[in-house]
Order: C-alpha cells, then structure tokens, then sequence
C-alpha cells in the first residue's frame, strides 16, 4: 500500500473503440453516480461527497489519446493519508458506469 498525501488512486484505462468520444458519457456516468459534475479544458471533473470514510474525493479524467482516459481519485482533505479504498472503489465505479453505457474498459496492455 502506498501511502500518499492527500490519498489517491489513479489509473489509465483503455476504451475499446479509440474513434469514439466518450465526452457524454463521463458526463453521464457522473450523474449517475451523484457526483457533481464540471468540464475543465484539460478534461472532467467530479466531487464526491463527504461520507464516513473521508471529506469527500475530487476524481478527474483526462483523455490521453488512441482511447485511454487518465482516471484520478483524490481525497479533498490534504491531510487525509488514509482512505480504506474509496479512492480504488471511486475509480472502478466509474469505469463501471462506463462499461453500463456500453463502453469496453480496459487496463491498458
């Protein structure tokens, strides 16, 4: 386990099809979550709630290009050290979301 100051988890994910834009689905997929939502010019994204295991969590997606999204979750509190895998949780529930919208995701090879 890798302890960083605030905790995060961050993860490069493929999408299967490359020519297809996933802009609105990130949206979507932020929505169902319940997350709050913004575009950014660098990419998306979202706050999480404060629940019992953190203040809340700031997930960010980039696109990298040739389908992969670069996938952040990160703890709002600066000092937070520990977050007992919402962080991972956050990031594999939004692939998930992805994959319901019909997206493939992947661990890039």
């Amino acid at each position: 386990m890798l302890f960083r100051i605030p905790a995060s988890h961050a993860q490069i994910v493929r999408v299967a099809d490359p020519q297809t834009d996933v802009s609105a689905a990130i949206l979507a997929a932020f929505d169902s979550l319940g997350w709050k939502r913004h575009a950014t010019d660098a990419g998306f994204k979202a706050e999480v709630g404060a629940n019992l295991w953190s203040w809340g969590e700031a997930v960010t997606v980039v696109r990298l290009g040739d389908g992969r999204l670069s996938v952040e979750s990160r703890c709002r509190m600066p000092l937070q050290i520990m977050d007992w895998g919402k962080n991972r949780q956050n990031v594999e529930r939004l692939c998930a979301a992805l994959e319901a919208a019909g997206f493939t995701t992947e661990p890039p090879a």
